[in-house]
């Protein structure tokens, strides 16, 4: 409990330069390839980020579904 303003603003700060440099690349992209393009690939690793998650969640899920019919 101590640390925990620290760990958040921390966290926050980080959160923040992501932030500001994903906005900025962005930018520079859109104005490279176009905004549509842009948006097209971010949806595809948005949807491919997606699935190859899937199988993480589905293992993570079963020893807690065991658990709970016991």
């Amino acid at each position: 409990d101590e640390f925990r303003g620290r760990v958040f603003g921390t966290f926050n700060t980080v959160n923040t330069l992501i932030m500001l440099v994903g906005t900025s690349m962005a930018g520079l992209l859109a104005d490279q390839i176009g905004s549509g393009l842009l948006l097209n690939i971010s949806a595809f690793l948005t949807v491919g980020a997606g699935l190859l998650s899937l199988p993480l969640l589905t293992k993570q899920a079963a020893p807690q579904e065991a658990m709970a019919a016991d």
